[in-house]
């Protein structure tokens, strides 16, 4: 901290712990000069040296615990999240985030100067699984994402009442859950699936959790850029109670760059702030510019300003920056908890957990005495790491975790990689790695120098590593490509090499190998491996690539002479899909596929483990391989949890968090985000999945029995919970856990309801032969839904089922119950009703009107359709409706009940001067009475604004 003058700010009143909080702030900002606030507003926060205030940096990422950026700051480093929602437990949710919450403080108090403001847990829902960074999130459920960043947040920010541990900070809000064009793209929600869906996975880790802030998405919302959405103050903010926003980083300028939607910093940051976001990552003195600007040309005010700042100093105060430590609990954590012997077996926990038994015909769980293991396969060996994981001081590998349990006789190895040498066609000769790491084509004959594993994955996507040299092919720019790479671990992966097949007019087999960025490979005039900018094909160009040991053959050899085979596969996180990328699609990479099928060939006793960040279609060797075990990239304990696992001293029970599917068929384009028209995720499937939402095995068998499901009353008669109970013993001779899960479905709602959705869930340890009792106390504001006819919330009168299982399809056992709740009314549309409010569509696409500040409809096609459900047409004489076209001739048909019968009106829309230029258009309709289902066809070129009747 500062020393200078310290005596003299110490006696300011925000200094003073012993006054009440809002005083401090507001004292603060009255001494702040303009420059100074406009200073704050940047995730890079100036230091204000005459006031005692240091210099705080916004974010510091916390995924899987503490992520230092250097070695310098190790951690422990937990399962990525996709793997933690896995274990369905929520107690161990708490647990780490209370672990990463400690080790960060340790760093903060080294530096005091930001860290933590920490950036996770990422609560975006994984509706489709090629999304590139699926590892980061808690998978499609919106529930089970809410209780297991609750827990997390939990942990993260402390239990003290005034101060906090941590100030956990919600990533990305929201329907952020694709990569390409992401800067600018629009994620399209209907009203309904936005806050059903997408806002409520957010909701309970800032209601109950303590989230404090929450980071704005890169995206736009149906139009709208995520950091200017509205609803960031009125329902973010102002229902549920949170302190404040962040952009994500640069997200802030490109407003102006990407999404175009503005003209100049000074109106962005003037949006942002009015909007609810407070904080820009971005370039620092950009931010500070902006807002000066904007205030000095009225578009912001001052008081504006404050309102922002007071948030984000709240936070900085309850974190204990501006308090003696002797006051903070969480002002002296020893270093000594760094990686402590309690967090290293909290993460061995962890990994076993999440790990989940996909398939088992019996080969499970393997014992010592079963004989010599081969263990196989590119993900054997390794403990990848993703963009947002820490250093550890260890790493154990599957390979060793297996050789320290069973001693290194017991297990042979191979990665199956291929072994190859590059034949250049232009000199005839193979490329030769240097002791300098340069690479020249020099060998008549290839030899130790001139061999290189070949490491496939997706998209012709490989890594080449000189076996010789121990490094990896890397580009260098203008020193050349050479074998200087030490790992695939970087933010641009120059170890990445795109190679493409072609056959020349000779049909001989030559590769062109294309760099990271685009560039070329080739052998220049002196014979050195260069890059060069795309250009016509010559043979400087043009290699083969000779394999010079099939990694397949190895393989088999050593399958055929062990008693069980372990072939260990999955993706590095990375390559091909992670941030920035998606996959294109869902199947292993081909080189893993065959590896798998060669070994099984000659070995039937073969095991299968998906080491992961996402869901693969494993159809051939779901109906072919006897075990398959899924496990995320679960950091330094991955070898030991895995052994565990494989040889029955843990017996497994993680749960899979998505949907697997069985093709990228399945799934609709990546961009639709209207998972109950497109009826993806479990919610609304109806297909056969691969492996279903909550499917997993263990070596167990439960048996589920006394399901009874009843209403509880408060004090005041009223019925404010639901309590499941029911009966589960473990029928093995194992003991073990299950998961168990509870679903309801509302049985005759006025809307499209989920088939099934998960309202409960319980890990619960159970000896062999034992019975146990669990009951669920289910808030009865779970079984809501939003009704889009009065912009609400509402729990529906009715029946509803309750079912019990292991998984949303194992379904053991359900009950029947009515629940008294609202009687929908039907809607009358006498007032002016947004055209988004419909209950279902056909044909039409959202747009947002800037100079509105509203959402429309605009037909995509030949047509659109939009249906009202539910209208009471009793005295309705006449449609009026808000609309516009860009051309003549267009009209708008109104039907009841089937656009099957003639229409009750046809209404022709004038030409206007453009999409947006709305006028009111009426039109008299037939005598109708009763309720009816409305329905408006839409010609080509129409927008809607709104609709009423009169």
């Amino acid at each position: 901290m500062l020393q200078k003058g310290m005596a003299k700010y110490r006696t300011l009143p925000f200094w003073n712990p012993d006054l009440p909080l809002k005083e401090r702030i507001d004292d603060l900002i009255s001494r702040l000069t303009l420059e100074e606030k406009a200073g704050l507003i940047s995730a890079q926060q100036q230091g204000i040296e005459r006031l005692g205030i240091s210099e705080w940096w916004i974010g510091c990422e916390i995924a899987r615990g503490y992520v230092g950026r250097s070695s310098n700051e190790p951690s422990t480093v937990f399962p990525q999240p996709i793997g933690l929602a896995a274990t369905f437990d929520t107690n161990l949710m708490y647990q780490i985030g209370e672990a990463a919450g400690k080790e960060t403080r340790v760093y903060y108090q080294k530096e005091k100067k930001g860290k933590l403001m920490v950036w996770g847990p990422t609560v975006d829902m994984e509706r489709d699984p090629r999304w590139g960074r699926t590892e980061e999130a808690y998978g499609e459920d919106p529930y089970l994402t809410g209780e297991m960043t609750k827990a997390y947040t939990k942990g993260l920010k402390g239990d003290d009442e005034f101060y906090y541990l941590t100030a956990p900070t919600l990533k990305h809000f929201c329907a952020n859950n694709n990569e390409k064009d992401r800067g600018k793209c629009s994620a399209n929600l209907e009203p309904r699936t936005k806050h059903e869906y997408y806002y409520k996975a957010f909701q309970p880790a800032i209601t109950e959790g303590g989230a404090v802030s929450i980071m704005a998405a890169y995206n736009e919302l149906s139009g709208v850029p995520a950091i200017l959405n509205p609803e960031l103050k009125t329902v973010v903010k102002d229902q549920w109670g949170l302190e404040f926003v962040v952009s994500d980083g640069c997200d802030f300028s490109q407003n102006i760059t990407e999404h175009h939607y503005v003209d100049s910093h000074a109106e962005s940051v003037a949006l942002a702030i009015r909007a609810g976001t407070d904080i820009m990552t971005d370039d620092k003195e950009l931010v500070y510019t902006a807002v000066l600007e904007a205030i000095r040309t009225n578009l912001l005010t001052e008081a504006e300003l404050n309102e922002s700042l007071k948030r984000v100093l709240k936070v900085r105060f309850h974190l204990g920056e501006f308090d003696p430590e002797d006051r903070n609990p969480y002002a002296k954590i020893s270093e000594q908890i760094i990686i402590c012997k309690e967090h290293i077996a909290l993460n061995n926990r962890a990994a076993k957990e999440q790990m989940v038994l996909l398939k088992n015909s019996g080969i499970l769980p393997l014992s010592k005495e079963s004989g010599k293991v081969a263990v196989i396969g590119p993900l054997a060996d390794t403990n990848y790491a993703d963009w947002y994981t820490g250093f550890s001081t260890y790493q154990v590998s599957p390979l060793t975790g297996l050789k320290e349990y069973l001693g290194e006789e017991a297990v042979s190895y191979d990665n199956g990689y291929d072994r190859i040498a590059f034949k250049v066609k232009a000199t005839g000769n193979y490329l030769t790695v240097r002791d300098s790491g340069e690479v020249v084509t020099e060998a008549d004959i290839p030899g130790e120098r001139e061999i290189f594993e070949c490491h496939s994955w997706d998209r012709d996507v490989q890594n080449f590593y000189s076996v010789c040299h121990k490094k990896f092919l890397r580009d260098e720019g203008e020193e050349g490509i050479k074998a200087t790479g030490i790992s695939t671990y970087h933010w641009f992966v120059k170890e990445g090499f795109n190679c493409k097949k072609f056959t020349d007019m000779k049909q001989e087999e030559y590769t062109t190998i294309n760099l990271w960025n685009g560039m070329e490979a080739l052998i220049d005039k002196d014979g050195y491996l260069k890059s060069s900018l795309p250009s016509r094909m010559t043979e400087e160009k043009q290699f083969q690539l000779e394999i010079q040991s099939s990694g397949i053959e190895r393989a088999k050899a050593l399958a055929r002479e062990a008693k069980t085979a372990i072939v260990i596969v999955g993706n590095d996180p990375m390559q091909v899909a992670r941030e920035c990328y998606d996959r294109e699609d869902i199947v292993l990479p081909k080189h893993q596929q065959e590896l798998i099928r060669a070994v099984y060939d000659v070995n039937p006793n073969t095991i299968v483990v998906v080491v992961a960040s996402y869901p693969y279609a494993l159809n051939w060797e779901k109906i072919h391989i006897p075990a398959i075990l899924h496990t995320c990239h679960a950091g330094p304990e991955l070898g030991k949890a895995l052994t565990e696992v494989l040889y029955g001293s843990y017996n497994p029970a993680g749960r899979v968090p998505m949907t697997w599917y069985t093709s990228v068929r399945e799934l609709p384009d990546i961009m639709d985000y209207d998972i109950k028209k497109n009826r993806t995720t479990y919610l609304y499937y109806d297909g056969k999945p691969l492996f279903p939402f909550g499917h997993g095995l263990s070596y167990s068998a439960f048996l589920y029995d006394k399901l009874i499901v009843k209403l509880l009353e408060n004090s005041n008669g009223h019925s404010e919970k639901i309590q499941v109970t029911l009966n589960v013993k473990n029928t093995s001779k194992f003991g073990g856990e299950e998961v168990v899960q509870i679903y309801f479905r509302a049985m005759k709602s006025r809307v499209d309801r989920p088939l099934k959705q998960l309202c409960g869930f319980q890990r619960i340890y159970i000896e062999a032969g034992e019975t146990k009792e669990i009951t669920f106390d289910i808030n009865k504001e779970t079984l809501q839904f939003y009704d889009v006819t009065r912009e609400k919330f509402c729990v529906e009168s009715g029946e509803y089922i309750f079912q019990a299982g292991s998984s949303s399809e194992d379904i053991r056992l359900e009950h029947r119950i009515w629940i008294d709740g609202e009687n929908i009314p039907a809607q009358t549309l006498e007032k002016t009703t947004p055209s988004i409010n419909y209950d279902d569509k056909e044909g039409v696409a959202m747009l947002f009107s800037k100079k509105l500040a509203k959402h429309y409809l605009v037909t995509k096609y030949t047509h659109g359709i939009l249906k009202y459900q539910q209208v009471n047409m009793n005295n309705r004489t006449a449609v009026v409706l808000e609309a516009a076209t860009a051309e003549g001739g267009r009209r708008i048909f109104v039907y009841i009940d089937s656009i099957q019968e003639e229409p009750i009106c046809t209404i022709e829309i004038p030409i206007t001067l453009g999409s947006e230029a709305f006028v009111s258009c009426s039109q008299q309709i037939k005598t109708t009475t009763g309720i009816h289902d409305l329905y408006l066809v839409l010609e080509s070129r129409v927008s809607l604004l709104s609709l009423r009747l009169v």
